[in-house]
């Protein structure tokens, strides 16, 4: 598995090669073009540069091929490269009751628990701790006010009910008032998600610091009743 890929550049192939080594070689030559048995056809040194880590997860421990299927209600996708997998998932609305499988596992599993997808689709990449809380939120789209409660809400983002008119991947304006915020945030977010229940989460995008300190101060208090009442 190691040595699985090929390297042809004026006129010449080379391989199998490591990866250490493809990455040397395109050191040298930026216009080579890079093939493993797993691929269709030959790639660019910039499309191995950036996909090669996605092509080696998906490959097969046992034949190195095709290895990945997701599962959409009843049917069943596949088997594709863990690339094309990523490909297809972008396309849906919503991942909520979308599973996958590979070699190695027991049983289909939901998106958000297999690591390749979570990185790959940038499902889960909260640097910031959520937690529950109350309150509003206005969502604005196409110049239209939607008004719908919060279930989480921090540094990184906050999630909403009953949001089923939402795409993933959309940019909209939100208004957040929360009774455990000292004002109300204005501010852009991207949908990172939509289930069939209407759950949605949101993403920020550029909240400016005073917003930022006032959901810290937020998430520190509500730490600190939690505490003082699992201590009493």
């Amino acid at each position: 598995m190691d040595r699985i890929w090929f390297v042809h550049s004026n006129n010449e192939t080379k391989g199998p090669l490591t990866t250490s080594e493809v990455k040397d070689s395109l050191a040298e030559n930026k216009s080579s073009v890079i093939w493993c048995r797993s691929l269709p056809h030959w790639i660019t040194s910039i499309q191995w540069t950036e996909r090669h880590s996605e092509i080696l997860s998906g490959l097969s421990p046992e034949t190195g091929e095709r290895s990945w299927y997701y599962l959409k209600g009843r049917d069943v996708a596949g088997p594709m490269y863990l690339y094309s997998l990523l490909d297809e998932l972008k396309k849906l609305p919503t991942l909520a009751r979308i599973r996958a499988w590979t070699f190695g596992m027991g049983e289909w599993r939901s998106l958000f628990e297999i690591p390749q997808v979570i990185q790959g689709l940038g499902l889960d990449q909260r640097k910031f701790a959520r937690v529950l809380t109350t309150g509003m939120v206005t969502i604005t789209k196409f110049d239209q006010d939607h008004i719908r409660p919060i279930s989480t809400l921090g540094e990184g983002g906050v999630g909403v009910r009953n949001a089923v008119f939402l795409i993933r991947g959309e940019k909209v304006r939100l208004s957040i008032q929360c009774e455990d915020l000292d004002h109300t945030i204005h501010t852009l977010a991207e949908v990172r998600y939509v289930d069939t229940q209407g759950n949605a989460g949101f993403q920020f995008i550029n909240l400016e610091s005073k917003d930022q300190a006032s959901i810290r101060q937020m998430i520190k208090n509500i730490i600190s009743t939690d505490q003082e009442r699992l201590a009493a």
